[in-house]
């Protein structure tokens, strides 16, 4: 309430307007360039009031898009949609998304995979990189989507939105949600995907982020979708503490804390000045550098690091912004069967978090949550987080979504241990 109170209200300066008329163009299948400079991404009548005219979910615009190589044995069309979402001060906004169709139509089922995009650079939005990405990115896709494409629709949304707020917990909720109405709204005669195929969403660590808020915001966002299941692994429960843990000695995960302060305060520019105070720097340019650099510490000590993050912590709107868009279970509760999956030794939240989180959904009647803890013994941990996304992607495809889409899922919540 308090963020929403800092932003005002577009509506009420505005007052109502007619509906924008919605965008729709057919081309042959085309390169797509990067968000940046592409003049599709952002050539359309985007005020806020035009927005505000449209449902969350409409479409926008429409395009049918080349297929990765790496999917063309699989996939028969690929469309991406422009489409009208909500960001994390509740005001009207577009993302896009990409939907890839199975040559293979044996299971009219829909999976919306929230790809772990990790960064506040739009040409990284999934939808774009999946096709302009270097060696490291497309290992990662191939694991993660070249499977599922195999065998269901896939939705690939830029959940982050045109101001790639990573780490905006209900900017990359509704646009995930946004994105399935938007798939739904398409219409079979593009996608050959029947209106009551089923849903689940699937997300491992910043791609968990997304789907978690989504799960979140579903009840009240989105009552109308009917969501089968969700898979969630590798999440972060509790922005704060994983600010803390990845800004330790040693840390691998350090250049995830200016990441994650630069997409916030997109949705958040009352947090700039706090940064500008707490690196001793002029803008909020020079502020931004100070913190990568900070967080690239060649020596793992991350001292400056660590002593701008106590400031920061320190500061009314940071704090504010990290309780409403960085902690999870205070938005909903779970309308799906869910499956948790999380390494013993992950190092970006440790699992008590996720655990913390379980808990507290499942006090209450009907939430149902599988619970797999990965262990691994200390010898061969290497880095757990990374390891688990690998290992546990193949359960996610070959058994969980399986489930899901054959009604075989458990009732209530469960928690187990497996040795990876």
């Amino acid at each position: 309430m308090v963020l929403i109170q800092f932003c005002g209200s577009i509506a009420l300066l505005l007052g109502a307007c007619s509906a924008a008329p919605i965008l729709e163009h057919e081309w042959n299948s085309i390169k797509v360039p990067l968000p940046s400079s592409d003049p599709w991404y952002h050539n359309f009548t985007n005020s806020a009031c035009d927005l505000a005219s449209l449902e969350p979910g409409d479409v926008i615009d429409k395009r049918a898009v080349e297929i990765p190589s790496f999917l063309s044995g699989s996939v028969s069309s690929a469309w991406q949609v422009k489409f009208r979402t909500t960001d994390s001060r509740f005001q009207p906004t577009w993302a896009v998304t990409t939907l890839y169709s199975p040559k293979k139509r044996d299971n009219l089922a829909l999976v919306s995979y929230q790809h772990f995009t990790d960064s506040a650079d739009i040409d990284k939005s999934p939808s774009y990189n999946i096709i302009n990405h270097d060696i490291v990115d497309g290992a990662a896709w191939k694991t993660f989507v070249g499977p599922l494409a195999e065998t269901w629709y896939v939705n690939l949304p830029d959940y982050e939105g045109p101001g790639a707020s990573f780490g905006a917990g209900h900017m990359s909720g509704h646009a995930t949600l946004d994105s399935i109405r938007a798939v739904r709204r398409l219409g079979s005669q593009y996608t050959g995907l029947p209106d009551n195929a089923p849903v689940a969403m699937w997300g491992y660590s910043g791609g968990a982020l997304a789907t978690e808020w989504a799960v979140e915001r579903q009840g009240s966002y989105a009552p109308e979708l009917k969501i089968t299941a969700a898979v969630i692994g590798g999440l972060t429960p509790n922005t704060t503490r994983t600010f803390g843990i990845t800004s330790e000695r040693k840390s691998t995960y350090a250049w995830l804390i200016p990441n994650t302060v630069r997409g916030l305060a997109s949705q958040f520019p009352q947090i700039k000045p706090d940064l500008v105070e707490a690196t001793n720097a002029s803008t909020w340019e020079e502020a931004v550098h100070d913190l990568m650099d900070a967080a690239d510490d060649q020596t793992g000590e991350f001292e400056d690091l660590r002593d701008v993050l106590d400031s920061l912590l320190g500061k009314f709107n940071f704090k504010v912004a990290l309780s409403f868009d960085g902690l999870m279970g205070y938005s909903g509760v779970p309308l799906m069967p869910i499956f948790l999956y999380h390494a013993d030794h992950d190092q970006l939240a440790p699992v008590e978090d996720v655990r913390e989180l379980k808990d507290r959904y499942c006090q209450v009647d009907d939430v149902s949550i599988s619970f797999q803890i990965s262990t691994i013994s200390t010898w061969a941990i290497g880095d757990a987080h990374i390891n688990e996304g690998i290992r546990g992607a193949a359960e996610a495809q070959n058994r969980w979504l399986p489930d899901a889409f054959a009604g075989k899922l458990p009732n209530g919540c469960t928690e187990t241990k497996t040795l990876r």
